[in-house]
């Protein structure tokens, strides 16, 4: 009994996750695609704040997933959430936005300034590098 039950939560697992992935990249990559074709601005913030609201599920996701994985039907779980967000009637995307707006929208100065040392960092390694390629490379 517990054998079927297992391969039951792992096909419902496959099943719901292949549904995230549709519902949550596909989809949603083909009206951006849309939206950036048209243009109204109101179905550009849509997508824009699925993607933000998008993006920071992922990263929770990434870094707590071995505990999400405990979590029974957590695809399941997801897929819904991914379609409240992704459904215009809801606009489930936009109002989690709002919420996450207020926290983050106090840290941007502080990120804007790490992500700008961060690409000073990058720039600076690469002209480093570059520099000790021989001269006869450089030119090629």
């Amino acid at each position: 009994l517990v054998e079927i039950e297992s391969s039951a939560t792992v096909m419902t697992d496959i099943i719901a996750g292949t549904g995230c992935f549709v519902a949550g990249i596909l989809y949603p990559t083909y009206m951006s695609y849309k939206a950036i074709k048209s243009s109204s601005k109101e179905d550009d913030t849509q997508w824009l704040s699925y993607w933000v609201v998008f993006a920071l599920i992922q990263l929770v996701e990434y870094v707590i997933g071995f505990v999400l994985s405990w979590i029974p039907f957590y695809y399941t779980i997801k897929l819904v959430l991914i379609l409240y967000l992704v459904h215009p009637s809801f606009k489930g995307a936009e109002l989690l936005y709002a919420k996450v707006d207020a926290p983050l929208g106090k840290q941007i100065e502080f990120i804007d300034k790490t992500v700008e040392k961060l690409f000073a960092s990058i720039s600076a390694s690469k002209a480093k590098s570059v520099d000790k390629v021989p001269e006869p490379v450089k030119q090629q």
